[in-house]
């Protein structure tokens, strides 16, 4: 896929919750606004994504026995299939998702995460083109 410097697009998407947008980069002056735990589970691979206030966003559950190193991702602290939001696989450095209420073509990506997380730089896609949703730097 061909790098884009386009802006992030101006229509919003809306993955997990309304709530979760806004129009416009946030000053958080350094508050916790997000944190990620293990989970108390007997899978060692689970994760759960908190609010501010210690509720569950998603719970992120490791793909450890499949060909692709990914994740499911469920609303709350569900493990219920009726709550799965999206999954993701690792296609090289780059990072998959596919939503999992999809009614098209499931074998193409919904979102592409491209970047490295260790310097703290991604650009996040539109499915396999090369309009930029969003960046992190």
């Amino acid at each position: 896929m061909a790098q884009s410097n386009k802006a992030p697009s101006s229509a919003p998407i809306s993955v997990i919750g309304s709530h979760f947008m806004v129009p416009h980069q946030l000053d958080i002056n350094h508050k916790i606004i997000f944190k990620v735990k293990p989970c108390d589970s007997v899978f060692p691979e689970q994760r759960v994504l908190l609010d501010v206030d210690d509720q569950p966003i998603v719970l992120m559950c490791n793909k450890s026995m499949t060909a692709h190193n990914g994740w499911y991702v469920f609303r709350g602290d569900s493990e219920s299939k009726s709550d799965m939001i999206f999954t993701t696989k690792k296609h090289c450095s780059d990072v998959n998702v596919f939503l999992a209420n999809k009614t098209s073509n499931k074998n193409v990506c919904d979102f592409k995460v491209e970047g490295s997380w260790s310097k703290r730089n991604c650009t996040i896609y539109m499915g396999d083109t090369s309009t930029t949703i969003a960046q992190g730097i």
